[in-house]
């Protein structure tokens, strides 16, 4: 989700766990490892996390919001030219890497 977090006023993403009363421990532990990794985690090509919580029993990211469409919005106009596909998948690789 876009959202605005008051204390620095300013445009995040937060990304949340799903049906958060049905969730599992398990689920719940998932979702605190990948946002422990994903801290850890600074390039130019990987999202900043801003913080990690809960309010009222629902587990938050807070991260950095980078506008534009999604990979799945750009491909849904049908495949990528061959060059624009290789520049998207060279970016991945760096942020993987």
């Amino acid at each position: 989700y876009q959202a605005r977090q008051k204390s620095l006023n300013r445009v995040v993403a937060l990304k949340m766990v799903r049906e958060a009363h049905l969730a599992t421990a398990g689920d719940r532990a998932r979702f605190q490892a990948e946002a422990e990794a994903a801290a850890r985690l600074q390039h130019p090509n990987i999202v900043t996390v801003h913080e990690v919580g809960g309010h009222d029993g629902q587990a938050y990211l807070c991260m950095e919001y980078v506008p534009g469409r999604t990979l799945g919005q750009v491909l849904a106009d049908g495949p990528l030219p061959a060059r624009a596909a290789a520049r998207l998948v060279a970016a991945v690789a760096r942020g993987v890497d």
